[in-house]
């Protein structure tokens, strides 16, 4: 199933479901109550670093920081956002007692520092 999602009445991003059994941990429940200043760790290509020749790539790292609690126009907001172009997209995680949990993908950003976040929760009810 191929669906487009809309942020600022723009189309924004887009996402794929298969049928791979497995696969990364995400939670619905937390995307949308995160708190302020919980850890946010990304990881993606921006500007296509990383992604080197044929099979050997390697996601840039980033982190980032919850600003508002809760979600604000259905995003979670974010500031010291490390991420840049090409990073749309990526998968956002939280690091909860060992275990890295998606909480949502990379969406866009504004400015210097504020970025936004689409929860994990609007993929997957």
């Amino acid at each position: 199933m191929f669906t487009i999602a809309s942020f600022n009445n723009h189309n924004d991003w887009a996402f794929v479901r298969t049928k791979i059994k497995g696969g990364l941990k995400y939670n619905n429940n937390l995307s949308e109550n995160l708190h302020t200043k919980d850890k946010l760790e990304i990881l993606g290509y921006p500007f296509g670093l990383g992604a080197k020749e044929g099979d050997n790539i390697s996601p840039m790292y980033s982190d980032c920081m919850v600003s508002t609690s809760g979600l604000q126009g259905n995003l979670i907001t974010i500031t010291d956002s490390n991420f840049d172009y090409g990073n749309s997209g990526g998968p956002v995680f939280i690091n909860q007692n060992g275990n890295y949990l998606v909480i949502g993908i990379v969406s866009a950003k504004m400015g210097n520092s504020v970025g936004f976040i689409i929860p994990i929760s609007a993929l997957y009810k």
